[in-house]
């Protein structure tokens, strides 16, 4: 896969040699800024990025559910690294390495992927979408949106990890000297074992919510049921 770039319009050149054609457009707006990128997905895609499969219903204990949230999010295939490389290309800020930028590419997800149940997805009460399978259809409940943003991190470089709260699973990303906006309830932050501080950045959160924010106050620090860093770059 190739990626063609012009005035802020992206196109993914798919393996074949085409392009992506009409109808597969992904717009959203940060910053005062309109984008808009270009690209297939195919079930073929899932398949390839996922060759050995695995288990996809979440097992009891938080600590394993965690592991196999980051094996679905890590051996991210080509078209992850495809829209990594395309969402850095396009962003119309300075420094691809910011608290802004994980802003932009958060909600490249919020306006662009329908909050939905596994039930009506997957006709499963449970399972654990592949990032493929979440930009496939366009949907994905609040494990699969963070699979999907730290599939996207992990392939720009950030080190991830995840927190796994009572009914909820949130993506983490670790910063230096960062000091989340005032003006939204904090959300959860969490200290790994390696010195790191690691931020929350939910996807499922309101448009415009920042890294390190929740618009909601059932996701503090304190209500983490466990955490996981790891670093798929």
């Amino acid at each position: 896969m190739a990626i063609l770039a012009a005035a802020g319009i992206a196109f993914i050149l798919l393996s074949d040699g085409t392009e992506s054609g009409d109808g597969d457009a992904w717009s959203w707006d940060y910053a005062g800024v309109s984008y808009s990128v270009e690209f297939r997905i195919s079930e073929e895609d899932c398949g390839a990025a996922h060759p050995d499969g695995g288990e996809r219903i979440p097992l009891g204990d938080s600590g394993s559910k965690l592991e196999q949230f980051r094996d679905a999010a890590v051996p991210a295939g080509s078209c992850i690294d495809a829209l990594a490389d395309t969402l850095s290309l396009v962003y119309a800020g300075t420094d691809a390495s910011s608290p802004e930028f994980l802003g932009y590419v958060l909600e490249f997800i919020r306006q662009n992927i329908a909050y939905s149940d596994d039930l009506n997805l997957y006709g499963m009460p449970d399972w654990i979408a592949y990032p493929e399978e979440t930009l496939l259809n366009r949907a994905g409940d609040c494990e699969d949106m963070a699979i999907l943003f730290t599939s996207l991190a992990c392939r720009l470089g950030y080190s991830c990890g995840m927190a796994l709260f009572d009914g909820h699973v949130i993506a983490m990303v670790s910063l230096d000297d960062y000091s989340p906006p005032d003006d939204w309830v904090i959300a959860s932050y969490h200290v790994s074992d390696d010195g790191r501080t690691y931020y929350a950045c939910d996807p499922t959160a309101a448009s415009g919510c920042p890294v390190g924010c929740n618009d909601v106050t059932d996701y503090s620090n304190d209500k983490i049921l466990a955490f996981l860093a790891f670093n798929g770059s």
